[in-house]
């Protein structure tokens, strides 16, 4: 299971309100942070919200990042990783927002691309991917006979491969039934089948 949808599963696994999620003008908001090493070493994060961005913002970013890629001489092919990446910042520069949910975070891209680290940027593209697949309807709802198929190969051959070639919000709705399923087993102990979310005691 890829990080992003581990990030997702174990994200919507507790509620919304825990994770202080906001709506804004219909829009809803994840909280996020932006990390900067400091002079001293140390890890300073900046409080941010993400939301997800229209289509039209995704048109824009992708002839964006095109225009700088032929700014630089870049192949699209041969650099397609580099314009991938700053396609991805031009996104993250809509969805950032400060925390009144507003105010863009940074001005654009290249601020990204400037300005912070890009381990930093390649977490917060994580939490914003998984974001965009949780507000998917079908997320954690994928719950039909395919879904026990899966599970049936899964058991039978004692191999998890049938989730690569599903859809993320599938994979972790998958996960999701799994986990209900397994916690329902008169054989779960007490604390799994109990409604809370708590664990036991050490």
């Amino acid at each position: 299971m890829s990080d992003d949808v581990e990030r997702a599963v174990s994200l919507v696994l507790e509620n919304w309100d825990q994770i202080g999620v906001e709506e804004r003008d219909g829009i809803l908001h994840l909280p996020a942070s932006i990390k900067r090493r400091n002079v001293t070493g140390g890890v300073d994060e900046t409080p941010v919200r993400l939301r997800v961005v229209s289509n039209v913002v995704k048109v824009k970013a992708r002839v964006e990042a095109r225009a700088w890629a032929a700014k630089r001489s870049l192949d699209l092919d041969r650099d397609s990783d580099l314009v991938d990446m700053y396609e991805n910042y031009c996104i993250l520069a809509v969805a950032i927002r400060d925390t009144d949910c507003h105010t863009q975070h940074v001005p654009d891209a290249d601020t990204l691309w400037q300005d912070y680290e890009p381990s930093s940027i390649d977490e917060l593209w994580g939490r914003y991917d998984a974001w965009v697949r949780m507000q998917h309807p079908s997320f954690g709802n994928w719950d039909g006979e395919k879904m026990w198929q899966v599970i049936a190969r899964i058991k039978q051959r004692s191999d998890i491969s049938f989730l690569a070639g599903m859809p993320g919000f599938e994979q972790a709705s998958c996960i999701l039934l799994m986990a209900r399923e397994a916690c329902c087993s008169p054989n779960a102990p007490s604390f799994a089948r109990s409604s809370g979310t708590s664990t036991p005691a050490s």
